[in-house]
């Protein structure tokens, strides 16, 4: 894992990478200049792909884990029941 730090003139972010074809981000979303955001990049040369990368308001992440937080027990004992 590397986590490089990026600041150009027209955006700065983080960067941690997650081998060749994956990164997560933090930085300015591409919709607001005044939103951060948290960009999963999944693509062979590690870019934005917008069929394999995704974007989300940084203040999206509290409820998004809290909610996956609260069913993730309920998701294994389903797996769990159709496991054979």
């Amino acid at each position: 894992m590397k986590v490089v730090y990026e600041e150009t003139l027209a955006r700065s972010k983080w960067e941690i990478k997650h081998g060749i074809v994956h990164s997560i981000e933090i930085g300015w979303s591409t919709w607001n200049p005044d939103e951060v955001s948290l960009r999963n990049r999944y693509d062979k040369k590690g870019k934005f792909s917008p069929r394999g990368s995704s974007e989300i308001p940084l203040r999206d992440l509290p409820a998004l884990m809290r909610v996956a937080l609260e069913r993730l027990p309920e998701v294994v004992r389903a797996r769990e029941q159709k496991a054979p």
